[in-house]
């Protein structure tokens, strides 16, 4: 069974809280735990200060090795053990400041004996010995359960003469350990599935988003030649249904206005044919002397353009088919230059091409490429009136052949370089604004690509990128 895009957030948003609840947890955890180890921490200082009060400063410094017989050491032993018995601890010894066992209540040690587990508790014990009660951090015994100790000093006058030690058992906080483990096996769990959630939602609703945006992206572009595929049930195959119905209603839309701009072509170009005829006919009638042969001769120069401007509606509306042959981009310039030299030697303006070595052939239309880079360098020619040097640069990079051409022309307003290739847009009084629309349709039907680079050294600079022949 397929899940729904709604579906799938859902378990998603199940997830995430589940992992959040576990770090929750995790942080109630160590909270608790600390709040626990805190209380038993006070207990033990209160016992340990107890247990100090009744005991003998100075019976303990009388207290030598090899005094267990004696009654100071049976007394205070006795008031130990009596102490451990009703507080319930673990054990409870009393030790100098050498870190030596002076009273043990449970008869581990013997006087003067070397307690080197103390050693661990340094700064605590260093604390004591200047009069204060502490407590040390948990510890594991050796019989592998948790402990904690707390100090009190032994004074006489104000002078430490000895510490007293409780140890207690930290058992309870067991049950908390063992809930750690199992909220971390939960966690885990927990996190694994987030994890695999991810990755298996990232295939089913990322990765097809991505493919929209992309898909999106093409049709704003005007490549209405890419597919998606909109066979899913859910709402990102609603979404796509509803873009490539959005597509398909662009291009009919873009048919029926070229039609209609052919159309209207058409009829103009008839009445202009007639127009161009009779006037040739009067200028051949009329002899040179005659003052109307200037007129006439305006009126065939003015028809001439208006025929080109035609022309150039015929063509950006005609569909598109290229025939895609290997191509070198230096032989179609070469192919051209005698078409424009005529017009560049009367703006006096130079072409000048640079190429890759070796030379990189383009999968392209012949026809399409002659007639994109005749577009262009005409392009350049009356972007310089005052005459420079066209410069076309030619590179390999990424399996794409790029070019480019930059001229000395006056710079782009910025607000006319994101609609420079769009129909029926220019910057000149005269043109038709279908010269870069053509070329950037030619090249989309080529797999090419044509943006306009930022002004170097006060040149307008265009990049064709062109696919590799194979």
């Amino acid at each position: 069974m397929k899940l729904g895009l709604q579906s799938k957030l859902t378990v998603t948003f199940i997830l995430t809280t589940l992992v959040i609840l576990f770090l929750y947890n995790i942080l109630m955890y160590w909270e608790t735990k600390q709040t626990l180890e805190d209380d038993l921490g006070l207990s033990l200082k209160s016992i340990a200060a107890a247990a100090a009060s009744q005991i003998d400063g100075y019976g303990i410094l009388t207290i030598k090795k090899g005094d267990e017989n004696t009654r100071t050491y049976k007394n205070n032993l006795n008031k130990l053990k009596i102490l451990t018995s009703k507080t319930r601890v673990k054990r409870i010894y009393i030790f100098d400041s050498q870190l030596t066992n002076i009273i043990d209540s449970n008869e581990q040690y013997s006087i003067g004996e070397r307690l080197y587990n103390l050693k661990f508790d340094e700064t605590e014990i260093s604390e004591v010995f200047k009069g204060k009660t502490t407590s040390s951090f948990l510890f594991k015994g050796k019989d592998g359960n948790l402990y904690k100790s707390g100090y009190a000093p032994i004074m006489v006058g104000d002078e430490v003469v000895a510490a007293v030690c409780i140890n207690a058992s930290a058992t309870f906080l067991e049950s908390i350990q063992e809930l750690k483990r199992q909220m971390i096996v939960l966690g885990i769990i927990c996190i694994f599935l987030a994890a695999a959630a991810a990755v298996f939602f990232s295939r089913t609703i990322i990765k097809p988003l991505k493919r929209l945006v992309s898909y999106a992206r093409e049709i704003g572009k005007g490549n209405f030649h890419s597919t998606i595929d909109t066979h899913r049930k859910d709402e990102i195959g609603f979404l796509g249904s509803t873009m490539e119905e959005m597509k398909i209603n662009i291009i009919n839309r873009d048919s029926q206005l070229k039609m209609m701009l052919a159309s209207v072509a058409h009829e103009i170009r008839n009445p202009l044919g007639g127009i161009e005829l009779f006037a040739g006919l009067i200028n051949k009638e009329l002899p040179e002397e005659d003052e109307k042969k200037l007129q006439v001769r305006k009126i065939i120069s003015e028809v001439k353009k208006l025929k080109d401007i035609i022309n150039n509606f015929l063509e950006y509306a005609k569909p598109v088919s290229p025939n895609k042959k290997p191509c070198l981009v230096s032989d179609t310039i070469n192919e051209i230059k005698p078409f424009l030299e005529d017009e560049m030697s009367r703006n006096d303006i130079y072409l000048r091409l640079i190429n890759t070595k070796p030379k990189r052939y383009t999968n392209f239309d012949p026809d399409h490429l002659s007639q994109i880079f005749i577009n262009l360098i005409r392009n350049s020619i009356q972007a310089m009136p005052n005459g420079g040097t066209i410069l076309i640069e030619e590179k390999s990079k990424h399996n794409k052949l790029i070019i480019t051409i930059a001229d000395e022309g006056e710079e782009i307003a910025d607000n006319m370089k994101m609609k420079i290739f769009e129909p029926f847009i220019t910057t000149r009084e005269k043109g038709t604004g279908l010269g870069l629309a053509i070329v950037k349709k030619l090249l989309e039907e080529n797999n090419g690509e044509i943006s306009l680079a930022d002004e170097e050294n006060k040149r307008i600079k265009f990049i064709l990128t062109l696919p590799f022949a194979i």
